[in-house]
C-alpha cells in the first residue's frame, strides 16, 4: 500500500513538474555592455 501511494505522488510530481516546463515561454535576452559602462569613463 505505502509503495504504491508512493508511487502515485511521485507519478504525480512528475507530471507537474514536466507541465510546467512546457508551459514557460523561450525568452533570449540580449544585453548591451553601453548598459553597464558608466559614460563618463
Amino acid at each position: 500500500m505505502k509503495k504504491q501511494l508512493r508511487l502515485a505522488v511521485t507519478m504525480t510530481a512528475v507530471l507537474f513538474s514536466t507541465g510546467v516546463s512546457l508551459a514557460q515561454d523561450k525568452v533570449v535576452n540580449v544585453y548591451n555592455w553601453s548598459d553597464y559602462i558608466d559614460s563618463s569613463i
